[in-house]
């Protein structure tokens, strides 16, 4: 009974195993030439350039050693730092 049942299975699973199941076939090459992308990379630190007195949460670019190149504001930060365009081929 049991040989009967596992030389059923088998049938079943070679039978249809077997069939070709339809495709679709997508373009999708229009998708990777319109998609851009651009790093900006602003790190949130503690920093006593604005105020010498305390350290306060404040936007950096990644040379956070000069004064210049960090702001109290995210949007400044993202507004003044340099960007980076991956070259995506």
């Amino acid at each position: 009974m049991r040989g009967n049942t596992l030389m059923t299975m088998l049938f079943f699973v070679m039978l249809f195993g077997s069939l070709a199941l339809p495709a679709n076939i997508v373009n999708s090459t229009s998708l990777l030439d319109e998609r851009k992308l651009t790093l900006i990379f602003c790190a949130q630190t503690l920093c006593n350039y604005f105020t010498p007195d305390k350290f306060t949460a404040c936007y950096c670019c990644p040379d956070v050693i000069r004064k210049e190149y960090c702001h109290l504001k995210l949007e400044d930060c993202r507004a003044n730092c340099a960007t980076c365009k991956p070259n995506w081929s």
